[in-house]
């Protein structure tokens, strides 16, 4: 049966084998995002070979950088394989993937919508000045409690040795991990090299089948 997360179910199956090969990485980095956006480290990343083939004898360059959206002033570098006809970008660690924003604002969310009485609060807590429906508030909320704790029933799965009792809710994992922030972007230097089997925004994998919302109120519990 799948697992309730604050009136939103989620099907999630597995992933055996994946037939393309991965077109995004992840560029490594201790820089926290007003660094990286400061220093314009997106200008250093690098790749030394294609990663389809592994080949330095393919025909490989740097290919310019795409903007992104959330936050601004972030660029995304990108490289083209001639060889392989292929695209690869090179996504900063606490960058989302394939979702607007970055891993720690989404953990944010799910972490005061646990915190929090019911989701107005939350979001009143997180968008004080913000206007807008309630229905595309809820919606906005929704979606990314839903994220955070996609990346949490799969860390309980792999980390059963750690996870095993754990509640589903990041300021369980956060103890448990022995930190306070970026618990998402952990989980994804955790998963290292599996990320293609993994669900965005941690990794890049997207679901096999589509999220049912409903309607129901969240539970006291917090999003997960």
């Amino acid at each position: 049966m799948p697992p309730e997360y604050s009136g939103i179910i989620v099907n999630v199956t597995t992933q055996t084998t994946i037939k393309d090969p991965p077109v995004q990485l992840i560029h490594q980095t201790t820089l926290s995002v007003d660094d990286y956006i400061y220093k314009q480290a997106w200008q250093e990343a690098r790749l030394e070979c294609c990663p389809n083939t592994q080949k330095s004898t393919c025909q490989f360059h740097r290919h310019g950088s795409y903007p992104r959206k959330t936050p601004s002033n972030i660029n995304i570098t990108r490289y083209y394989c001639r060889t392989c006809q292929m695209t690869f970008s090179l996504l900063p660690e606490f960058m989302a993937a394939s979702k607007p924003g970055t891993l720690q604002a989404i953990e944010e969310v799910a972490l005061a919508a646990e915190e929090c009485p019911n989701l107005t609060a939350a979001h009143n807590r997180l968008r004080p000045n913000h206007h807008g429906t309630w229905r595309a508030q809820r919606r906005w909320l929704k979606r990314r409690i839903l994220w955070a704790s996609l990346a949490l029933h799969l860390a309980r799965g792999l980390f059963a040795e750690l996870y095993a009792e754990a509640p589903l809710t990041v300021g369980t994992f956060r103890a448990k991990k022995g930190t306070t922030t970026t618990l998402l972007v952990t989980l994804r230097k955790q998963y290292n090299n599996h990320l293609e089997y993994v669900p965005r925004p941690v990794g890049f994998r997207s679901c096999s089948h589509p999220i049912e919302s409903q309607t129901g109120p969240p539970t006291q519990g917090g999003p997960c």
